[in-house]
């Protein structure tokens, strides 16, 4: 009889949200949550437009993610997926913007 080959089932293991507020029109990250660490193993980074504009997350220099670009709509949220890239301690910088504002926050990896 033949091997049979492996199926894989099931849904992917769920990961823990980390938030990540953005509180103004400025598109501002406010302390300490603008240098975010992140578990690559457990979690993934979750946008909150808290004032209900829409804003956009951009990595520019690479994303730890599979995406680099993320549209935060306008009250809601927008979840990174898992870490794809990175080892301990590497950090991401990224930028908010919204209209001509723009903040500057980190990811930090921990493996």
């Amino acid at each position: 009889m033949a091997a049979q080959p492996f199926v894989m089932t099931g849904s992917a293991p769920s990961r823990t949200p980390k938030a990540i507020p953005i509180e103004n029109d400025k598109g501002r990250v406010p302390p300490p949550f603008d240098y975010q660490h992140i578990n690559a193993d457990k979690e993934e980074a979750v946008w909150i437009s808290l004032n209900g504009k829409p804003f956009t997350v951009q990595f520019e220099n690479g994303s730890p993610f599979n995406d680099y670009m993320f549209p935060v709509p306008a009250g809601g949220t927008v979840h990174s997926g898992p870490v794809v890239r990175g080892n301990d301690g590497d950090e991401f910088k990224y930028s908010v913007t919204y209209g001509g504002n723009m903040s500057d926050p980190k990811i930090i990896i921990d493996r």
